[in-house]
């Protein structure tokens, strides 16, 4: 691909992502009322810290059993 179409296909997907997300915001701002913003703000905070036990998790258990094939190999 052209590298002139290459750019162009990129900033025609930037505007995209850039109209899409306004068109989000203003729906949600039609949805959600000022009442309703702290609980979403404490379920994606909960959320949040849920999905970072288990990234660290995962990554200690990912570490562990690579050390363990490092062991298995000598």
């Amino acid at each position: 691909m052209n590298q002139h179409l290459r750019a162009g296909a990129m900033t025609a997907g930037m505007i995209a992502i850039v109209l899409a997300t306004t068109a989000f915001f203003y729906f949600l701002s039609t949805v959600v009322t000022a009442d309703m913003v702290p609980m979403i703000v404490i379920g994606l905070g909960i959320t949040s810290c849920t999905f970072l036990i288990y990234t660290v998790f995962l990554a200690q258990i990912r570490y562990e059993d690579s050390l363990k094939r490092m062991v298995d190999k000598k």
